[in-house]
């Protein structure tokens, strides 16, 4: 009986699915007898796509004016409350009674 032995050293992870004698062959000739299925991966349809399409220059949109406005224009549209200066006993009224105590 013949044991069988894996030597790491000599081992590449590649895939060499496609390095198959006549692969290409194969894979051209189930193309062509399957012609209704599209066996193209999404990233060459993409390619294929984009290349189909003319390419028209960009123009820049003009912003739409909208009637709702912008935060930026609602905050400078509100009133602003200027802060009431209040003198120090009105503020506090138990500092009286802790300047009192002393």
């Amino acid at each position: 009986m013949d044991e069988l032995t894996f030597d790491p050293q000599g081992f590449t992870a590649a895939d060499t699915t496609t390095e198959i004698e006549g692969y290409d062959d194969h894979v051209e000739q189930l193309e062509n007898l399957n012609p209704e299925q599209d066996f193209r991966t999404p990233a060459e349809v993409a390619v294929q796509e984009s290349a189909a399409q003319p390419q028209e220059p960009v123009q820049p949109q003009e912003p739409v004016q909208s009637q709702q406005p912008t935060a930026i224009e609602q905050i400078e549209q509100q009133e602003v409350v200027q802060p009431e200066v209040l003198d120090r006993r009105q503020q506090n009224r138990f500092v009286e009674y802790e300047e009192i105590g002393r």
